[in-house]
Formats: C-alpha cells, sequence, structure tokens
C-alpha cells in the first residue's frame, strides 16, 4: 500500500519536479498553474478508472476480484494526489484553508475505507460515488487556465451542471445510502455522517459562490 502511494505521489509531482523555477519563468508559466495542470490530469486519470471499474463490474463475465484490486489502486491513487496537494498548498505564501480541511477530511474517509473492510459488492459501487464526488473537479481546476479565453463562459456552464448534479444532488444520496446499508459499529457510522456535514457543507458553500458566478455571467 505505502510503495504504490509513494509511487503515486512521485508521478503526480513529475511536472513540478521536472519544471524548475528558472524554465517556469521564461515561459511565463507560474507554479501554480502548473500544478493545476497536475491536478487536472490527476483527476481526469482518477474519474476515468473509476468509470471504466464501473462499466466491467456490470458484466457478469468480468472478475471481481480484479476489479476490487483495480478499485483499491485507484484510491491509492487519489490518497497520493490528496497528498500531494497538501504539500503545494502548504508550500505557498497564502494558505488556503478550506481546501486543506477538505483534503484533509478525504484521507480520513480513505483509511475509513481501508479499515471497515467493506463487502466487495459495496466497494465496487464505491466507483460510482467517486465518479460523483470527482467528476466536476477538472472543470473547477481548469477555470484559471480558460479565464478570459473563448472556453471560459462554456467551462462555467459545465461546472455550474456537474457540480448541481454530482455535489448537490448525487452526493447526498449516494453517500447516506451508503452509510445506512454498511454494516459498522456506531463510532464508525458517527464518523462517516460527521464527514458528510463537513463536506457537504463546504459544498453547498462554494455552489453559492458558483451559483453567484452564473448569475455575473446573464448579467453581461
Amino acid at each position: 500500500m505505502l510503495s504504490k502511494i509513494i509511487l503515486n505521489f512521485f508521478i503526480i509531482s513529475f511536472p513540478q519536479i521536472i519544471f524548475g523555477n528558472k524554465f517556469l519563468k521564461k515561459c511565463s508559466f507560474d507554479a501554480n498553474k502548473i500544478n493545476i495542470i497536475s491536478c487536472v490530469l490527476s483527476q481526469s486519470y482518477f474519474v476515468f478508472n473509476a468509470i471504466c471499474i464501473s462499466i466491467l463490474s456490470l458484466k457478469e463475465t468480468s472478475d471481481k476480484q480484479s476489479l476490487i484490486e483495480a478499485t483499491l489502486n485507484n484510491l491509492y491513487f487519489l490518497y497520493a494526489y490528496l497528498c500531494y496537494d497538501i504539500c503545494f498548498l502548504l508550500s505557498r505564501s497564502s494558505l488556503e484553508f478550506m481546501f486543506l480541511v477538505h483534503h484533509f477530511v478525504g484521507l480520513i474517509f480513505i483509511h475509513v475505507i481501508f479499515y471497515m473492510k467493506i463487502p466487495s459488492d459495496m466497494l465496487l459501487k464505491y466507483n460510482l460515488f467517486a465518479i460523483i464526488m470527482e467528476g466536476t473537479n477538472p472543470y473547477l481546476n481548469m477555470r484559471i487556465i480558460l479565464k478570459n479565453t473563448r472556453f471560459e463562459l462554456l467551462n462555467n456552464y459545465i461546472i455550474f451542471i456537474t457540480y448541481t448534479l454530482f455535489r448537490v444532488i448525487g452526493y447526498p444520496t449516494t453517500y447516506l445510502y451508503m452509510v445506512k446499508t454498511i454494516e459498522q459499529p456506531p463510532y464508525i457510522k458517527k464518523l462517516l455522517y460527521y464527514k458528510f456535514y463537513v463536506i457537504y457543507g463546504m459544498s453547498l458553500f462554494w455552489y453559492g459562490k458558483i451559483l453567484n458566478k452564473v448569475k455575473k455571467i446573464k448579467k453581461t
């Protein structure tokens, strides 16, 4: 487990390691934009894997054990990505407190999944939950890169639609169903419910900002 997380961490960090500050300045690229590219690629890769595993799990001929292993490997990748982004956020002069809380809660949740040893069928259903949770993130991160370009408007509308469907509607529906159907000790269920309140509260906070952005677009 640890070796896979470390390997994934260095793969995700590759652009930051290769492109030093001097190179970035010459190309008019700052470290933040390189980080965004790393984040978009990592999130897209994670969601793509979750989609592929979900589709394969629907086939009766699929090897469930291989799909479970693929799901765990995808979780290791997500764990490495969260660690990478935490390190990057902590290296910046201005701390992004909300993102740090979000990432630390995500790490705790992954630990809980490993600790719970949930049934294989439920673990495979986690992929649908992963798509719902992470499906919007690549578009959110691309806002900075696409700012003041002809694709900015389209990206903002995609964010609004996917965030509404995935984070505001899909997340509470799938997550609460998952918690209710899993047989675990009461303290584990309490921890899972606390995690829901924190993440969903932050999601609604960010959703308010997205709505304000959409209102400004309509006015213009």
